[in-house]
């Protein structure tokens, strides 16, 4: 009996179901293709011989054209820096 329940039940509900309405939608779309870059080491980057404050964090940079900016918190001892 209970299988005949069942039965009946997935018959009504196969039949009283709605079809599927497929819908249509357009859209643009891009992209950008970027090459991939390839960097080479042709020296090492160097700093100098630096002393930090003991209380103040600061910054250097050596720049690729070779200059360096010391931070006012730093003591930049040496100019032997290079850039990488």
């Amino acid at each position: 009996m209970k299988l005949k329940n069942v039965i009946l039940a997935a018959s009504a509900a196969l039949v009283f179901a709605a079809p599927a309405m497929a819908q249509e939608a357009t859209s643009d779309a891009g992209a950008i293709i970027v090459a991939p870059l390839q960097v080479t080491n042709t020296q090492p980057l160097y700093f100098g011989s630096i002393v930090p404050s003991t209380t103040n964090a600061d910054t250097v940079a050596v720049a690729a054209d070779g200059t360096r900016v010391c931070g006012a918190e730093l003591t930049c001892l040496t100019d032997d820096h290079t850039p990488a």
